[in-house]
C-alpha cells in the first residue's frame, strides 16, 4: 500500500462518526449520485481507497475503476462550510461578520488566503434551508469591497462536499488541518451566519412566489376531472424554469459551457445565467466571462436546455387528464417500472428440480406466469435463482437488467441445454472451484450426437458440433472428457509418467528440440514450423498452404487426411488456437479456464542483434531503399541499443523504452531534411516526393519476408539453421509501427536484455465470433477482462453460477514471516548464488519439511513455481507434487489429500503482465489500477488453488491448505467471501518451524525466551548471559531490546518481572488516584482489545513496547499499584502477548499457570 493511502486511512481515526464522507479524485467526487446516496461507512471507504471504486460509465457503457487520493465531508443536515477562496473572499468575510469568526474545525489547501471552516446551524434554520433547497451560494461581492478574479466567499449546504484532510491537492501536494477535530470541535454557527442564511431563505422564498404565478397551479376541480391550469409562457420563462432546474454541480465541463450558452441562446441574460454558474464548486467567474460571449458550439438553444433539464426531473404543465384516466397512468407506470412481462414458464419439471430449496421455490414462484423484478441498469449485479424451465429468453433477460442467473448444481447440464435454445452467444459458467462444470460439460458431450439429433427434431436451431477446448487438451481432468476423441496434433510428443489422467494414461507434452519423442510427430516439419511463428510468421497448415505445397510428403501427408477425417466428428476435444469454424457451419464452444485460455495479445520476443542481421537484409535486398531510409534506422538503432545497455535489473517498460527511441516528429524531421532538395526543385509544391513512415515500414517488412524456395532448397537437418539465420521478427518496421502509433502495440526490454514486442490479436475472438454458441467456463473469472479479449461488450455475456456450499470443513493456515516466496529466493553474493541457513528458498523448505512432520499418517499434496517442486520430491513418501499456473487449475490431482501446502503468491512476471494491461487498457504506465489488477489476478490464482482440495465433496474430512505467503487483509476477505464458513489462521513461521525464521527473529526469540527463564526462576540475568545464550555480541542484544524497549535491558526485564508478581497482588482499582485509575482502567485493558481485534492487527512487540511505555511515565511503586489492580484476565492476555515471542515448551508452561488462575477467577 502506498504511504498516501495509509495516510488517508489512518486520518479516518480522527474524523466524527457522524460525519458523511465520500471519496473524491483530483478535489471532484466522481461517484454518480454522491449527494444523495446513503453515507458510505468508514469500513468500505477503506476498501475503495485501498483496492479502487468500480463506478459504471452511462457514456461508454462500461465499467471503470476510480483511485480515490481522498475524501470530503458532504455538508447539509447541520453542517454548513465556510470556503474563504482568496483574499478578498477573507475582507468578506471580515465584513460580514464583524470579526465575530468563533474558533471551529477548520483547514487549508495550502495556497494562499484559502481556508474553510466549519460550523452547525441550529435547527430552525436547518428546516428553513431544506424547503428552499439550499446547496450553496458563492459571494463576490459586499457592500463596497468586490473580490478580485475567482475569489470568492462561499457558502456550503446541501448536495455538496469540501475535501479534508490529508487528501491529495493537485498544486500543493495535500490539505492541512488549521483546527483538526482530534483537538476541536465544530462551533455553533454564530448569530450572523445564521441571520445572513435567513435572510437568504426569505430572499428565495419572495422569488419563487413571483414565479409560481406563471408556473402551473396543479387542483382538483368539480366532478372527476384533475385541472391543469396555468398562463401563456414565453421561451425566456421556459430557459428560466430549465435553468433552476440543473444542477450546476452535475456537469463536466463541457456540459457546464453548453449549458451556458444555450441559456444565452434562449434569451436569458449575463445576470440571469451568472448566479446559476456561481452555485458550481468547480467552474469560474473567469471561465464564464470567456465563454459568454463566444460563437463556439453547434448552435443548440432551449431544446438543448429542456432535454438538459428534462435528465433532472423538469416536465413540462399537463395537459388536462380524468381523475381515472390520471390514476391508471399511475398504476401503469409504476407496472412497468418494478415489473417485466409474465415468463410463461413450461409444464416440464425434472425429477431433480423437485428438490430445490425453498428458497429458490419462493424466488422462482409456483405460479406459471411469475413476475420477477425489473430493473434495466443493474447490469448483471443482481442475482435470479432459476430453474430449468424457467430461464428468460435473451430478450426477457435484457429487460431484466441482465441478471446472473443462480441454479442448482445437479441441473446443470439440463440449464446448459435449455440456454442453448434461448438465443444466448455467450454464456460464463462462472460456478465455484470443484464444482463439477468439467464433469458434467464431459457428460453433456459424450452424448452430444443423440442430444443434437433430438433437437433438430424439434426444429429448434441447434449445432450438431461441439468443441472442449482447453490449454491442457491432451491431459483432461475427468474421465468424460478424456473419453472425447482429440484433435490431431502434428508436433511430436513425450510421455510425463508423474502425472497420470483419470483413466492413468501419462502426460503427454509437445516435445522439446532435445528430446526424443515418444509419439512420433505427424507432420514431419512441424518443429520448423513452431520455429516461423515465433518469429512472428503467420504459417498455416492446410490443402492450400503454401508451405505445405512445398512439402515433399503433401500428397499423402498423414497429418491433413487425420484433420480432414476428424471434420466429420460431431465433438472434438482441442486447443483454443486450433478452432476453426466454417461458413455456415454450426458449432457450440466449450472453454475450460476461459480466462487464461482466451487470449487478445500476442508476444514475440528477439536478442537486439537481430537489428545489425535486418539492416544487412534491407542493404542486400534493396541497396536503394536502404541509402534513402538509412538516416531513419540510424537513431532507432542507436537508441534501441543504448536501452538495452542501460536497461537496469528489471529491464525498461513501454514507457521507459520510450524515452530511448525518437519521436514520430523527429523522424519525420529526418525525411523532410533528406528530401529537401527533392522537394525545393519539384514543380508542384504540394508534391510529395518522399515516402511516408508508414510506407517505410510496410517496405521494409515486406524485404524482411523469409524466403520459402530457399528454405526448401536446405536439407531438413539444416532448415532450422537456414530459419534462424535468414528470419526475423521485422524489429525495425514493428519498432516504426510504434513510434507512429499505427497498430496496438507494447515494446518492452526485458531482464536479460531482449526486445519484446506485445501486440493485439484478434485470433481468438474472431474464431469464437463464428460460433453458434460459446460456454466461457472459469471459477474465478473477471468478466470485463474477459470482455476485452473478447472483443464484445460484457453486457452480452450471460453469467451463470451454481449455489455456492458451505466450506466448515476447511481450514486455511496462512504462515507468516517467510515474505512473497516469488521467483528470486536465492541468495546472493556479489550477482554469484551461494548457499545461506538464512536464505527465503532455504528456510521456506525447512518450513515445508516442519509441516510435512506434524501432519504424519495425512497424504499431503505440494503446489510451488515450477522451478522448485523437484525440490520436494525426497521429502517425503507418496507427495503429491503440482506446480502454479497448471496444477492449481482445472486439476483434480489433489482431491484426496487431506493437507494442502502452497508455497508463495503465483504473480505472473510483472513486465509482461504490464504489456498486456496496456494492451487491453491502454495504460502503459504502472499505476494503482494496474497493481489492483495484477493483485486481482493473484488473489484469484490462491483462490483456485484453494479448491484443489474440493472440500465441500469431502463434508466429513477436516482439510487443511497451508498458505506460505504474506497474505494481505483483502484477500483474506476475499478468500472468506468465496469460501464461506471456512476458518482462517495466521501462525508465525518460528511457531511452524523455528530454525525457518529469519535471523533476526530467531535472535529476538532467544533473548526473551532467556530473559524469561531468569524471571521464572528468580535467577539474575545480566546483559552477558543472554548474549551467550543468542550467540549473538552484547551490541546486538541491546539493540533488539531497544527495539522492544527505548530504554533497554533493564528496563524491559524489570517491567516483565513487575507484571508477574502483580498477579498475586491484591491492589484494587478503586485505591488508584485518577491518573493511575485511567492507565488501569482503560489505556492497558485496551492493547489487550488491539490484541483481539482483527481490525487493528496489532502483534505482540508492539502491544509490548507499549506495556513498557507506561513503566516509563509512573513511580515503579505506582506501576505496581496499576498491575495489582487489573482483572486477573487482562494480567494473563497481557502474558501471552509477551509468550507469543518464546518457543512452544516454554508457552505449555505457562499456560498451565493461566489455566489455574483463569480457574481461581471462576
Amino acid at each position: 500500500m502506498t504511504p498516501r493511502k495509509q495516510a488517508l486511512i489512518d486520518a479516518l481515526s480522527i474524523i466524527p462518526d457522524e460525519w458523511s464522507l465520500t471519496p473524491v479524485k483530483e478535489k471532484r467526487a466522481y461517484r454518480k449520485g454522491w449527494q444523495t446516496e446513503p453515507p458510505i461507512n468508514r469500513e468500505t471507504l477503506i476498501q475503495l481507497i485501498q483496492t479502487g471504486d468500480h463506478q459504471w460509465s452511462e457514456k461508454k457503457q462500461t465499467y471503470w475503476t476510480a483511485f480515490p487520493d481522498g475524501y470530503g465531508i458532504r455538508t447539509g443536515n447541520k453542517l454548513v462550510a465556510i470556503d474563504v477562496d482568496g483574499a478578498g473572499a477573507e475582507l468578506i468575510l471580515q465584513a460580514i461578520s464583524n470579526g465575530n469568526i468563533p474558533i471551529t474545525v477548520s483547514w487549508a489547501s495550502g495556497k494562499p488566503g484559502r481556508r474553510q471552516l466549519l460550523y452547525k446551524v441550529s435547527p430552525e434554520v436547518q428546516e428553513r434551508l431544506a424547503r428552499i433547497k439550499f446547496t450553496h451560494y458563492a459571494l463576490k461581492e459586499w457592500g463596497d469591497l468586490k473580490a478580485d478574479g475567482n475569489d470568492q466567499l462561499d457558502f456550503r449546504y446541501d448536495k455538496c462536499q469540501s475535501v479534508i484532510p490529508p487528501s491529495k491537492h493537485p498544486e500543493t501536494g495535500s490539505y492541512k488541518w488549521i483546527n483538526s477535530p482530534s483537538n476541536c470541535s465544530v462551533a455553533n454557527a454564530p448569530k450572523w451566519l445564521e441571520e445572513w442564511l435567513i435572510n437568504y431563505f426569505e430572499h428565495r422564498q419572495a422569488a419563487k412566489a413571483i414565479q409560481g404565478a406563471n408556473k402551473a397551479d396543479y387542483r382538483y376541480q368539480s366532478g372527476n376531472c384533475l385541472q391543469a391550469q396555468y398562463s401563456e409562457r414565453s421561451d425566456r420563462d421556459i430557459a428560466l424554469s430549465c435553468l433552476d432546474s440543473i444542477d450546476p454541480n452535475s456537469l463536466d465541463w463541457h456540459g457546464w459551457i453548453g449549458v451556458i450558452l444555450a441559456a444565452r441562446r434562449s434569451g436569458l441574460t449575463l445576470d440571469e445565467v451568472l448566479p446559476w454558474s456561481r452555485r458550481s464548486h468547480y467552474h469560474t467567474d473567469e471561465g464564464f466571462y470567456r465563454f459568454w460571449g463566444s460563437d463556439i458550439g453547434d448552435g443548440a438553444g432551449l431544446g438543448s436546455l429542456i432535454n438538459r433539464a428534462k435528465e433532472n426531473g423538469w416536465k413540462y404543465p399537463q395537459k388536462t387528464i380524468t381523475r381515472e384516466e390520471y390514476e391508471n397512468r399511475k398504476i401503469l407506470t409504476q407496472l412497468e417500472r418494478i415489473y417485466r412481462k409474465p415468463l410463461q414458464q413450461s409444464t416440464k419439471t425434472s425429477k431433480k428440480s423437485n428438490q430445490v430449496t425453498k428458497e429458490a421455490d419462493q424466488a422462482t414462484a409456483v405460479n406459471p406466469c411469475a413476475i420477477v423484478p425489473y430493473n434495466n441498469k443493474q447490469n448483471g449485479w443482481w442475482k435470479l435463482r432459476v430453474t430449468p424451465e424457467t430461464i428468460p429468453t435473451s430478450e426477457e433477460w435484457v429487460e431484466m437488467g441482465r441478471p446472473t442467473l443462480v441454479y442448482q448444481s445437479y441441473d446443470r447440464a439440463e440449464i446448459i441445454k435449455r440456454i442453448i435454445q434461448l438465443g444466448y452467444k455467450y454464456t460464463l459458467i462462472a460456478d465455484i472451484v470443484g464444482a463439477g462444470k468439467s464433469t458434467d460439460v464431459g457428460k453433456l458431450l459424450k452424448n452430444w450426437g443423440d442430444l443434437a439429433r433430438v433437437f433438430v427434431e424439434e426444429g429448434d436451431l441447434m449445432p450438431w458440433r461441439a468443441i472442449y477446448a482447453s490449454q491442457d487438451y491432451r491431459n483432461p481432468s475427468t474421465s468424460e472428457l478424456e473419453d472425447i476423441p482429440e484433435a490431431v496434433s502434428g508436433a511430436g510428443l513425450v510421455f510425463d509418467k508423474t502425472k497420470l489422467t483419470p483413466n492413468g494414461n501419462p502426460y503427454r507434452k509437445r516435445v522439446s528440440s532435445k528430446d526424443k519423442p515418444d509419439i512420433e510427430p505427424l507432420c514431419p516439419e512441424d518443429n520448423h514450423i513452431q520455429r516461423l511463428r515465433a518469429k512472428g510468421q503467420t504459417i498455416g497448415r492446410g490443402f492450400n498452404s503454401p508451405y505445405c505445397k512445398k512439402c515433399p510428403f503433401f500428397s499423402g501427408c498423414q497429418y491433413l487426411g487425420a484433420v480432414e477425417a476428424q471434420r466429420k466428428e460431431s465433438v472434438l476435444r482441442t486447443h483454443i488456437d486450433k478452432i476453426s469454424v466454417q461458413k455456415d457451419e454450426n458449432v457450440v464452444v466449450f472453454i475450460d479456464e476461459a480466462g487464461r485460455a482466451v487470449q487478445a495479445i500476442e508476444r514475440l520476443e528477439s536478442s537486439v542483434d537481430c537489428l545489425d542481421k535486418e539492416l544487412e537484409t534491407i542493404r542486400t535486398q534493396n541497396p536503394f531503399f536502404y541509402s534513402i531510409v538509412e538516416p531513419i534506422f540510424l537513431p532507432i538503432y542507436q537508441g534501441l541499443k543504448r536501452a538495452v545497455e542501460e536497461r537496469g535489473k528489471f529491464g525498461l517498460n513501454h514507457i521507459e523504452l520510450m524515452k530511448f527511441l525518437p519521436s514520430q516528429r523527429d523522424l519525420e524531421e529526418i525525411l523532410i531534411t533528406r528530401f529537401w532538395n527533392d522537394w525545393i526543385r519539384a514543380s508542384d509544391a504540394f508534391y510529395t516526393v518522399y515516402p511516408s513512415l508508414n510506407e517505410i515500414a510496410i517496405k521494409a517488412k515486406d524485404l524482411l519476408k523469409p524466403n520459402l524456395d530457399e528454405l526448401w532448397i536446405s536439407s531438413p537437418s539444416s532448415r532450422g539453421s537456414v530459419i534462424d539465420r535468414t528470419t526475423t521478427i521485422q524489429l525495425l518496421p514493428k519498432i516504426i509501427d510504434v513510434i507512429t502509433g499505427t497498430y496496438r502495440n507494447d515494446i518492452s526490454v526485458t531482464s536479460n536484455g531482449n526486445i519484446r514486442f506485445t501486440r493485439y490479436s484478434t485470433k481468438h475472438g474472431e474464431a469464437l465470433k463464428k460460433a453458434q454458441k460459446v460456454f466461457l467456463m472459469d471459477a474465478t473469472p473477471d468478466l470485463i477482462d474477459l470482455s476485452k479479449k473478447l472483443g464484445v461488450h460484457s453486457s452480452e455475456i450471460l453469467q451463470i453460477e451454481c449455489e455456492r456450499p458451505s466450506f466448515e470443513n476447511l481450514t486455511i493456515k496462512v504462515v507468516k514471516g517467510l515474505g512473497k516466496l516469488g521467483h528470486q529466493r536465492e541468495h546472493y553474493h556479489n550477482g554469484k548464488q551461494v548457499y545461506s541457513p538464512y536464505s527465503q528458498l532455504e528456510r521456506s523448505i525447512k518450513a515445508v519439511n516442519a509441516i510435512c512432520e506434524k501432519v504424519n499418517g495425512c497424504k499431503v499434496g505440494i503446489l510451488d513455481l515450477k522451478k522448485y517442486v523437484d525440490l520436494y520430491r525426497e521429502m517425503k513418501p507418496n507427495l503429491v507434487l503440482g506446480h502454479h499456473f497448471a496444477d492449481n487449475r482445472n486439476s483434480n490431482r489433489f482431491k484426496e489429500c487431506q493437507q494442502l501446502i502452497s508455497i508463495g503468491t503465483p504473480t505472473e512476471n510483472i513486465g509482461s503482465a504490464l504489456s498486456e494491461y496496456h494492451i487491453l487498457w491502454n495504460e502503459s504506465r504502472d499505476t494503482d489500477a494496474f497493481w489492483c489488477w495484477l493483485n486481482q489476478k493473484a488473489t484469484n490464482e490462491l483462490i483456485q488453488g484453494i479448491g484443489r482440495l474440493r472440500a465441500h465433496h469431502r463434508k466429513n474430512e477436516g482439510l487443511v491448505f497451508w498458505l506460505l505467503t504474506e497474505v494481505s487483509e483483502n484477500q483474506k476477505n476475499a478468500i472468506k467471501e468465496y469460501y464461506p464458513g471456512c476458518v482462517i489462521q495466521e501462525i508465525d513461521v518460528y511457531d511452524v518451524c523455528p530454525a525457518a525464521a529469519s535471523k533476526g527473529v530467531q535472535t529476538e526469540r532467544a533473548i526473551v525466551e532467556y530473559l524469561w527463564r531468569g524471571v521464572r526462576t528468580n535467577t539474575k540475568t545480566t546483559i552477558n548471559d543472554v548474549a551467550a545464550a543468542a550467540r549473538v555480541n552484547k551490541s546486538r542484544v541491546s539493540q533488539i531490546v531497544k527495539e522492544i524497549d527505548p530504554d533497554g535491558f533493564k528496563s524491559l526485564k524489570k517491567s516483565l518481572v513487575l507484571l508477574l508478581e502483580a498477579i498475586n497482588s491484591k491492589t484494587k482499582l478503586f485505591d488508584l488516584d485518577n491518573n493511575l485509575y485511567w492507565l488501569a482502567s482503560t489505556y492497558l485493558p485496551s492493547l489487550v482489545e488491539d490484541l483481539d481485534s482483527e481490525d487493528k492487527g496489532q502483534d505482540s512487540a508492539a502491544v509490548l513496547t507499549d506495556f513498557v511505555g507506561v513503566s516509563q511515565v509512573v513511580s515503579e511503586k505506582e506501576f505496581r499499584q496499576i498491575l495489582s489492580s487489573l482483572p486477573i484476565y487482562i494480567q494473563v492476555r497481557l502474558l501471552d502477548s509477551f509468550l507469543h515471542l518464546t518457543p512452544d515448551d516454554f508457552q505449555d508452561k505457562l499456560s498451565r499457570v493461566q489455566s489455574q488462575e483463569l480457574e481461581l477467577v471462576a
